[in-house]
């Protein structure tokens, strides 16, 4: 018989303590703009709560409010009050997006006229100029605010670190650094690009490799939309997830060996880290490899709370260097996919293992793919205002074909070119099918809703996962007499 007891769960919530000093920074990261305090306040209440916090354990609470209070001060940005054109020194920071007659990407601004600024823009260049990750282009642009836009975006996107957004053009570009950095990233990128078949599957099979997307048109991106599935368009939590699922199948055979289930977990994460490098180090991909590292350090040696507090910890410890994160898609995504994946994902695998290793590993990519598809729709339904009705049985046939196209791809990239063409027309032919089977999907108008959430709806939904895993926390299993 399973009976609930109040006891029990604060228990099981004393062995999670990070979880209370994560809140605590959140709660100092948010309440910071709303004060407006100086930072020269925060600073002196960091110092003050952090000596008391070293005396007694009581003000480690308040001490993880001011220290959000005290980065989120000195992380933002300085507002530029520029009405005209002036000249804009930026450094592309992110994998362009190629459109119909423009490009757009994230830069970093470096100078603005004359003057040494920090924060982002959002770039849009048009097609006579195709910037590159850490490009560094000097213009005569003017500073667009998101004025234009709903009050909520504009404030979302201020918490975020962007400015505005500016338009280059080539013939008001000044100056132009392409980068010279022959990464990791560049040599793949050109090696699997030489080697897929022009099809429709090199689209997807590149975004889903190396997270390049400048081959996606339009209306497949919208398809991807609509069912449900267009996390697999970009390098997030879900993403370094497959991957770390399909190494955890392919290396399952070390745990045979003495020690082996500490040199799988090693070994995992050395490879997640080195897809990080191939996909360019973009900032949403460092996030989930953080996550995912910690998750599988801990996963293999102790339990659940050991696996909830690492992800507090390195969810803490982002935070802290970047707090502009806690506002961020990606972010919110990967936090919400791996925690779903620890307190309801790992005990339905659990849950239902059997004795057949075959069986055992579709359904644990079924259950994953569910339980981070639920995870992650109040965000999805609140930012892009679709919800797809379909994405719970399509994600999983999805995401299997997308197993079967990133192994492929990766063989492509490992493999010497005589055997490599070969596993590259593989590749091609199943993202092909892969956006067959999405297109389709997306072809019927029940398969989605154009539903927008509020913010007060996404927080309450939530909320109820919260009580519903304290509710799972304090339940115990007792023996009937």
């Amino acid at each position: 018989m399973i009976t609930f007891s109040t006891r029990h769960a604060k228990e099981q919530l004393r062995q999670m303590p990070m979880a209370a000093i994560l809140l605590s920074l959140v709660i100092g990261i948010v309440v910071s703009p709303l004060l407006q305090w100086h930072y020269g306040v925060w600073i002196l209440l960091f110092i003050l709560t952090g000596a008391a916090a070293f005396l007694l354990k009581g003000f480690i609470l308040l001490f993880g409010i001011c220290l959000g209070g005290f980065v989120q001060s000195i992380n933002a940005p300085e507002p530029l009050h520029i009405s005209h054109p002036v000249e804009f020194i930026v450094k592309v920071s992110s994998e362009p997006v190629k459109r119909k007659d423009f490009n757009s990407a994230t830069a970093k601004i470096l100078m603005a006229d004359g003057k040494k600024c920090s924060g982002k823009v959002l770039l849009t260049t048009d097609s006579l100029l195709t910037p590159q990750h850490g490009d560094i282009i000097s213009a005569r642009a003017l500073l667009r605010d998101f004025s234009d836009q709903s009050n909520r975006y504009e404030q979302m996107m201020w918490r975020r670190g962007y400015l505005g957004g500016i338009n280059i053009s080539k013939h008001r570009c000044f100056a132009y650094f392409p980068t010279l950095d022959e990464s990791l990233h560049h040599k793949a990128k050109r090696r699997l690009s030489k080697l897929l078949p022009d099809n429709e599957g090199k689209k997807i099979a590149l975004a889903m490799t190396l997270g390049s997307k400048e081959y996606f048109d339009r209306d497949l991106r919208q398809s991807y939309s609509n069912v449900g599935v267009s996390h697999l368009l970009a390098v997030s939590g879900l993403h370094v997830g497959i991957v770390a699922l399909l190494l955890n199948l392919l290396l399952l055979p070390l745990v045979l060996f003495w020690r082996g289930d500490r040199v799988k977990s090693v070994a995992i994460v050395v490879c997640i880290w080195i897809y990080v490098a191939l996909c360019g180090y973009p900032i949403s991909a460092i996030r989930a490899a953080i996550m995912f590292s910690t998750l599988q350090l801990s996963l293999n040696t102790r339990g659940v709370h050991s696996a909830a507090n690492s992800l507090f910890f390195a969810a803490f410890i982002m935070l802290s260097i970047e707090p502009t994160a806690l506002f961020d898609i990606s972010f919110s995504l990967s936090f919400c996919a791996v925690a779903g994946i620890i307190f309801v994902g790992k005990p339905l695998c659990d849950m239902l293992r059997g004795e057949n290793p075959i069986v055992n590993a579709v359904s644990n990519s079924v259950v994953i793919s569910v339980v981070c598809t639920l995870a992650t729709m109040p965000i999805i339904s609140e930012v892009f205002g679709v919800v797809s009705l379909l994405s719970i049985i399509v994600n999983p046939i999805v995401i299997f074909i997308s197993q079967i196209v990133i192994i492929l791809s990766f063989a492509t990239l490992a493999l010497p070119q005589s055997i490599a063409q070969f596993t590259a027309q593989a590749a091609g032919w199943c993202g092909t099918i892969q956006n067959k089977v999405v297109t389709f999907a997306g072809s019927f108008d029940v398969g989605y809703a154009q539903t927008q959430s509020d913010h007060i709806t996404t927080i309450t939904l939530y909320a109820i996962f919260f009580v519903a895993i304290i509710i799972s926390l304090g339940c115990k299993r007792v023996e009937d007499v």
